[in-house]
């Protein structure tokens, strides 16, 4: 009897936005991993298919959210934080 997969949380055809496939020289899939803000991490399997890769993708993708760090971002919160609207290390001429 075969068995069939449903699919977890999207469509299967629906293209997961930070998975990252690594492929053997022979093209078969070896690993899956999710792939943000220049950092991976290994999923247990296939996130189309398998409920557990599926609920870990899932959960990193929670916990990298829309959360923004570095020089830049520290520097535009500051900015926009600032009731005046200029920090106060900004010197007007």
């Amino acid at each position: 009897m075969p068995t069939t997969s449903k699919p977890v949380g999207r469509a299967v055809g629906e293209k997961l936005d930070f998975v990252n496939v690594q492929r053997g020289r022979d093209g078969v899939v070896r690993h899956w991993y999710f792939r943000r803000n220049g950092r991976r991490w290994p999923l247990p399997g296939n996130p189309y298919t398998d409920a557990e890769a599926a609920a870990e993708y899932w959960r990193l993708h929670k916990e990298t959210g829309r959360g923004v760090d570095g020089p830049i971002a520290s520097t535009s919160q500051t900015y926009l934080a600032h009731p005046a609207g200029v920090p106060v290390w900004v010197k007007s001429a």
